[in-house]
């Protein structure tokens, strides 16, 4: 195939070469080096919330087991050995949880805007705080704020979009779970668990997936609408939330 003429000349080939090298070349040399920035920070955050969420949990769970294979009954005194010292190990827990949260969601308000992945890691946090609270509940035993939290739990679930084979899949988490312990029973603490470690599975999967807007190649669609809530934000009195 004989190219026009035009194109034959050494100065064209000279440009042409110049054009590649000087604007092409770099500009995909910056959005590999973006997608590649992009993620670390993703690894680096579901790392952070996989230790900050796994922390607690553990704690009040190892907490209730110790406690509840001594008193299966659910007689308790709170000055009696273990639960003082399990009492003190989950309020501390609680008291670490509190602070690195309020971390982790800066940085997803930072990455990801003020909506979506923030609010649900934000309402996930709240259930999961309600929760270890509850662990020292009888099981069992009939808790009106346990069935509130569970129904809250609910909520979270369908925002989420959870899908109906997940749930099947938790409720035979739930099942190998109560057979572990030979059979006792404390279902309704350890299902609403269960269900949050499902929910922390599913933001951890929108952070890994989602575009991070602040990494996006500009006029990105997803960065002019994060820069513009941005601005909205900071000119709004009420706009900025309390962390």
């Amino acid at each position: 195939m004989r190219l026009p003429g035009w194109l034959d000349r050494p100065i064209i080939t000279v440009l042409i070469g110049v054009f590649f090298t000087a604007i092409i070349v770099p500009i995909a040399a910056r959005r590999w080096a973006r997608k590649q920035k992009e993620q670390e920070v993703k690894t680096d955050l579901v790392s952070d919330i996989a230790i900050t969420m796994m922390q607690l949990i553990t704690r009040a769970t190892t907490a209730r087991k110790s406690i509840f294979a001594q008193h299966p009954q659910g007689r308790l005194h709170p000055i009696r050995w273990p639960y003082s010292v399990a009492s003190e190990a989950v309020k501390e827990e609680l008291a670490k949880f509190g602070l690195k949260r309020q971390v982790i969601g800066t940085r997803l308000e930072a990455y990801f805007g003020w909506v979506g992945i923030p609010q649900h890691w934000d309402d996930l946090c709240d259930y999961v705080e309600q929760l270890c609270e509850l662990w020292d509940i009888p099981p069992g035993s009939s808790c009106q704020q346990l069935e509130d939290l569970n129904r809250k739990i609910e909520r979270l679930w369908k925002r989420l979009g959870l899908t109906r084979a997940s749930r099947t899949e938790a409720k035979r988490d739930l099942e190998r779970d109560l057979k572990k312990e030979n059979g006792k029973v404390d279902r309704k603490w350890r299902w609403a668990r269960i269900r949050l470690l499902y929910c922390k599975a599913n933001i951890v999967r929108q952070i890994l997936t989602e575009p991070m807007p602040v990494f996006a190649s500009w006029p990105s669609k997803a960065k002019r609408a994060y820069l513009k809530a941005k601005r909205k934000r900071v000119e709004s009195p009420h706009g900025v939330r309390a962390t």
